[in-house]
């Protein structure tokens, strides 16, 4: 039933955001008229459009996406402690490097502990550590 309960609702989401925009479909958009071009020293900059008009609101829906401090938290820890999610060859996101910036003076000591824990702490089976796609399977 556990494993059962997260499909049926992620199925009942995306049901109901399909249906959310099939109905944003049927409504009639006007055309824009083309304007004859003018020389690039007359050109205006256009705003580029907005996308909350067109995306999908979810908190009708009563779904909030928001970040949260504790699980930004874990993952400071999780990459203090070295784990590093960036793919072999690609630079980090800007928000991991600025993080592991702010982390540059972190006490070795600090960073040896929270090393020894997610050791500690991995997903094994039979002596055998567990691939992602292992570990992700039973949610």
């Amino acid at each position: 039933m556990k494993r059962v309960l997260p499909v049926v609702l992620a199925l009942a989401l995306l049901n109901i955001i399909a249906q959310a925009q099939g109905a944003k479909k049927t409504t009639a958009t006007p055309t824009p008229t083309p304007t004859p071009a003018k020389p690039a020293s007359q050109q205006t900059r256009k705003s580029p459009p907005q996308a909350a008009a067109t995306a999908l609101d979810l908190s009708n829906f009563g779904v909030q996406i928001k970040p949260d401090a504790r699980l930004i938290i874990v993952m400071a820890a999780l990459d203090a402690a070295g784990f590093d999610p960036t793919p072999e060859g690609e630079e980090p996101s800007v928000f991991r490097a600025q993080l592991r910036r702010d982390q540059a003076n972190l006490d070795p000591d600090l960073r040896k502990r929270l090393a020894g824990f997610f050791e500690r702490h991995k997903l094994r089976e039979g002596g055998r550590e567990l691939s992602p796609a292992e570990q992700a399977a039973p949610y």
